[in-house]
């Protein structure tokens, strides 16, 4: 299963712990100008993935994956 697959499945009845291990412990998010940690990337999500409208999973297309990131 990709990266992609396994996130989108874990959105689909979300748990922040599931969440949070489908990333090393050192995981950096690139979001514009600015880094963010595991934890305060998941903090982030689980604070987003509550949300009603929150279907990016469904929405979502792949540009790039590999065994270190997805674009």
């Amino acid at each position: 299963m990709s990266i992609h697959d396994e996130l989108c499945a874990c959105f689909q009845s979300y748990d922040p712990q599931v969440f949070q291990d489908l990333h090393h412990e050192d995981f950096m998010m690139v979001r514009e100008l600015e880094l963010s940690t595991r934890d305060e990337h998941c903090e982030i999500i689980n604070e987003l993935a509550v949300k009603p409208d929150w279907d990016w999973h469904l929405k979502a297309e792949v540009v790039h994956e590999n065994a270190f990131c997805i674009e």
